[in-house]
């Protein structure tokens, strides 16, 4: 089954439906491909994280610079255990877990604070597979409005 995803900001759109295109018989798009998708997704606003089998870690693989901004504690190579702000792991480690247990894309809408300013933003949230169907990559595009 398909998950009908809400998505607002036009930018997402576009991006969810080139991963749709990329999705092939599984209904997710393989590893392989995740080069070809990449350069749709604007760098600055982009999250991407290696979700490895076994004992080992998620990690974040990139994040963009204006995510970085938002989101502190979110910079490459940090485990996604070492995320201690409580909103950085509800926004980002928390939703990449649960793609990767639903193995559907998801899009949220919030509120990030930078000081005295209340940035709304929406996130999608793409999960990319392995042969086996795996969740190991997940790639998460921001738009916020300011």
């Amino acid at each position: 089954m398909i998950k009908w995803v809400d998505i607002v900001a036009p930018e997402l759109r576009e991006i969810h439906r080139h991963w749709c295109e990329l999705r092939g018989p599984r209904l997710m798009p393989h590893l392989g491909v995740y080069n070809a998708f990449s350069p749709v997704t604007s760098a600055d606003s982009t999250v991407s994280a290696v979700l490895p089998g076994g004992d080992a870690e998620p990690v974040f693989r990139f994040v963009g610079r204006e995510v970085r901004m938002l989101f502190p504690q979110c910079e490459a190579g940090r485990a996604f255990s070492k995320v201690s702000h409580l909103t950085t792991r509800g926004t980002i480690v928390n939703v990449f877990h649960g793609v990767r247990h639903a193995r559907q894309p998801d899009c949220r809408r919030g509120v990030v604070r930078l000081g005295d300013r209340s940035l709304p933003f929406e996130q999608l949230v793409l999960p990319f597979a392995n042969d086996q169907i795996r969740v190991c990559l997940i790639h998460s595009c921001f738009a916020v409005w300011s």
